[in-house]
């Protein structure tokens, strides 16, 4: 397995081998505040102050949700060009400072656009199972995973992931 620990995109370097299961592990990044209800925020008066530190501040909930299509869309094609086979929305609620989660710290307020997240996680589904015909069909030329191996040199391999 190869784990890419980035924010937001898998180096195009990555092997696109079907024997390798490829793992982007950090995505979300994108916060929004809710300051006109800040009982949704963690009451720290020094993680409030810090919130604007975060990777990336957006304006509002719809701006929110514009640039969480952008991210998914961009995993998707992830899964369909480099044979991405899985991800981790890193932050699904708010936590002590941090505001980029997909509801508030106090679970009150949900920042989804529910049916574009179905929407973009429909495709990510549609896009692995296009993906794994694929490889199952380049598995039979092959002559199967240990064919696919032929030629790999794994340790020579190395742009910001490791091997398990």
């Amino acid at each position: 397995m190869v784990q890419i620990h980035t924010v937001h995109i898998i180096d195009h370097k990555a092997p696109n081998q079907i024997h390798l299961s490829l793992v982007s592990t950090l995505h979300s990044g994108i916060s929004v505040v809710v300051l006109v209800i800040p009982v949704h925020l963690w009451n720290n008066p020094l993680a409030i102050s810090a919130i604007n530190q975060t990777y990336e501040l957006d304006a509002d909930i719809p701006t929110w949700n514009y640039r969480a299509h952008f991210l998914l869309t961009e995993f998707d094609r992830q899964v369909q060009l480099f044979s991405c086979s899985g991800g981790v929305w890193t932050q699904t609620t708010d936590v002590e400072g941090e505001v980029n989660g997909l509801m508030t710290y106090d679970r009150k307020l949900l920042r989804t656009n529910v049916t574009q997240w179905r929407n973009d996680i429909q495709a990510l589904y549609d896009s692995a199972a296009m993906r794994a015909t694929e490889e199952a069909e380049s598995m039979k030329r092959d002559g199967g995973i240990l064919g696919g191996l032929a030629g790999v040199d794994l340790a020579a391999w190395g742009v910001g992931g490791w091997l398990v």
